[in-house]
């Protein structure tokens, strides 16, 4: 058995190799960039990250440490973890912390708030309108969640970003990008991120890490060069990450959000939780589960109207499943 990387939040990923934070001059986990000091208030500074094409980081570099800025005074246990690479390990490039609560996260509340000064703002009654709109969208199977309305948008989980980025986004967001040319720098982020989440589109890949890299180089010109967070500068990444790890839903956090539930079902007490974790984790793996031996015949119907072609694939006469 290999270990072949942890998937974590950027705040966690820091913590594991002992390096500093995510916001820091010397944060980036995969590259050499150092953050630039700006004025962001009267009395207040932000740090940047607008270094493109910085020079990657090594497992080797890592280990000896050649930017000693980058790392804590101790080390990360990892470290003594046979044939880890302590940079290809950590991959940034989560699709639940990176783009369906990061970027995509970003954009949308960024028009409600007015953040981005040479771009348009979502007003009071278009905002009406849009969430009406949502609301009314019926969506297929295969998409469970459905979007509450914007009012909501404080407690709108990744998948309801997620969805609105990919079915939505393109249709809703065209009439609020006002700037000359903003409309298509964000279609340079869609286009790619929908690259990038399937392996049917392989071959466009390398085209999807130009798109990514335009759309990071003139990001500042739309949104504002303050809002270059270490979430954006990380665009970068996505591509080497799903040439090493496959397709973005490969390697997200998902499946782990979704387990999240069972973990808190399992303590029961405020003390020795790990262990109570662990106790039930051990249980649960020992008991046995009786498996279906039927083998199921392709196309088949079943008796609500849905017609599988494949296990994965299916019609319905419903409109929105045709």
């Amino acid at each position: 058995m290999v270990l072949r990387a942890f998937i974590a939040d950027s705040p966690m990923r820091a913590t594991l190799k002992a390096t500093m934070n995510f916001n820091a001059r010397y944060g980036c986990l995969k590259c050499t960039c150092v953050g630039t000091t700006i004025q962001v208030g009267p009395n207040k500074k932000k740090i940047i990250l607008d270094s493109i094409d910085a020079p990657p980081r090594t497992n080797v570099g890592f280990r000896q440490r050649d930017d000693k800025a980058h790392h804590k005074e101790w080390c990360s246990p990892l470290e003594a973890i046979d044939d880890f690479d302590m940079v290809e390990g950590m991959p940034v490039s989560d699709r639940l912390h990176l783009l369906d609560e990061g970027i995509f996260q970003k954009i949308l509340v960024g028009f409600l708030n007015n953040t981005f000064e040479l771009l348009g703002h979502i007003y009071p009654r278009q905002k009406e309108v849009v969430s009406a709109y949502i609301i009314k969208i019926k969506l297929p199977y295969e998409i469970p969640r459905r979007i509450r309305s914007l009012d909501e948008i404080a407690q709108w989980k990744a998948t309801e970003y997620r969805i609105f980025f990919h079915y939505l986004s393109v249709v809703i967001l065209e009439d609020f990008y006002q700037y000359e040319g903003s409309f298509n720098h964000f279609l340079m982020l869609f286009s790619a991120i929908t690259i990038f989440s399937s392996r049917a589109h392989q071959q466009y890949w390398s085209l999807a890490k130009i798109m990514l890299d335009e759309f990071l180089r003139h990001f500042g010109k739309y949104y504002g060069r303050s809002n270059i967070t270490s979430n954006v500068h990380n665009l970068q990444h996505v591509a080497h990450e799903v040439e090493k790890l496959g397709p973005l839903d490969l390697y997200s956090a998902y499946d782990y959000e979704n387990d999240l539930r069972f973990i808190k079902q399992d303590v029961k007490s405020g003390t020795n939780i790990v262990e109570q974790v662990a106790g039930r984790l051990t249980e649960r793996s020992q008991v046995v589960k009786a498996k279906n031996i039927a083998k199921l015949i392709y196309p088949r119907l079943r008796p609500n109207g849905r017609f599988f072609i494949t296990e994965d694939f299916s019609l319905h006469t419903q409109f929105q499943n045709q």
